[in-house]
């Protein structure tokens, strides 16, 4: 109701017709993940009916992304190696 700003709002209620938008799909989608209740952005949009969405709650799984480990020495050490790499000039 506060996303939508709408007083009402029914469980058969699609949220696009309401007036949701891509903005407040993903806010949605980050409310609901704040609520240990996991929803992809595209579920909203392939079930955009509040009942349907609500039974598909939970089933999506989050990745683990790993810390990225470049750091400004590696990165730029890589750089240069890329760089020297087939820039031998010969000379006849």
């Amino acid at each position: 109701m506060q996303l939508l700003g709408i007083e009402r709002i029914g469980r058969h209620d699609n949220f696009f017709e309401l007036g949701g938008h891509s903005l407040l799909a993903v806010q949605l989608t980050e409310r609901l993940r704040r609520l240990s209740l996991g929803v992809e952005v595209r579920t909203l949009f392939a079930t955009p009916v509040l009942c349907d969405l609500a039974a598909s709650l939970g089933s999506h799984r989050e990745v683990a992304v790993p810390a990225n480990l470049i750091d400004e020495r590696t990165s730029a050490a890589s750089t240069t190696s890329a760089f020297s790499v087939g820039t031998e000039w010969t000379t006849s």
